[in-house]
């Protein structure tokens, strides 16, 4: 539809057909702007006042970690985990980081990154329990669960991301990826980690 506005009469009309179309005043309308715009209406059409729209608000987000089922499942139903393997992963998965890394609260409540000693806290158990808990890091370590990565003179645990990831599922496409590869650049033809501990310089 073609519009003409005629400044003696001060009213808008269809060119084609000569009517009269009346100007409407709707108020605030969703333009960018907070003044009232006029709107052309043909005379079978009526408008709606709407107000403002409220600017969106983005709900904060709590952190999550991602838990492959398929690959758990599998562990599990072949009774490949011990309870306490299962009691391990559940007790380090959930401090899980973006960078992979596995951080816990420090003293002055910033986040470190968890050493070998913080597990006896995590799992309830006594220093005393070292030989149990030093058997249950070898098998989830032989398994390709987990990967122990020395960093400088401290040795931390990594989640093989295979199993739990934090991110997107194209950079965990990239990290497993990469982990393969080391594996077989350190000779593991099984694709798992066995007893190898990663230095940290060259981990993803």
């Amino acid at each position: 539809m073609q519009v003409q506005y005629h400044e003696a009469s001060g009213q808008y009309c269809d060119i084609e057909t000569g009517e009269i179309i009346p100007l409407a005043q709707i108020g605030k309308i969703f333009n960018n702007t907070n003044e009232p715009q006029p709107v052309l209406l043909p005379p079978d059409c009526s408008v709606r006042i709407s107000k403002k729209r409220k600017p969106f608000k983005k709900a904060a987000r709590e952190p999550f970690v991602m838990v492959f089922q398929q690959q758990i499942q599998q562990l599990i139903i072949g009774g490949q985990l011990s309870v306490n393997e299962k009691a391990l992963l559940f007790s380090i998965f959930p401090f899980l980081t973006f960078a992979r890394t596995i951080e816990i609260p420090g003293e002055d409540g910033k986040p470190r990154r968890l050493k070998m000693n913080d597990l006896y806290t995590l799992m309830g158990w006594s220093k005393t329990s070292k030989n149990t808990m030093g058997n249950v890091i070898d098998s989830l370590t032989e398994k390709g669960i987990i990967m122990r990565v020395k960093n400088g003179r401290d040795i931390n645990i990594e989640l093989n991301p295979l199993f739990f990831h934090v991110g997107t599922m194209e950079v965990r496409e990239v990290r497993s990826k990469a982990l393969r590869d080391k594996l077989e650049g350190c000779g593991d033809s099984r694709n798992d980690l066995g007893n190898q501990v990663i230095n940290i310089k060259g981990t993803l």
